[in-house]
């Protein structure tokens, strides 16, 4: 919150805003959170382990059920 304060303060304007759906989307090793589920790890260590919150580990497992289920 402070940079965008500090843009509008310095450049007289918002920051511009990135487009919908080009966040920081970075490739996960989706076969090393398999393994580390497979072997007992709870979300939160697998994000721990592979540096995303629990919230993504969590997402990917739910979307692999999804799919199962179609």
């Amino acid at each position: 919150m402070v940079n965008y304060y500090l843009t509008i303060l310095v450049f007289g304007q918002s920051p511009p805003k990135s487009p919908a759906g080009q966040g920081r989307k970075r490739k996960l090793d989706t076969g090393k959170m398999k393994a580390l589920r497979n072997a007992g790890w709870s979300y939160e260590k697998i994000a721990d382990e592979m540096g995303c919150s629990a919230g993504t580990v969590w997402n990917y497992f739910n979307k692999q059920e999804e799919k199962k289920d179609e």
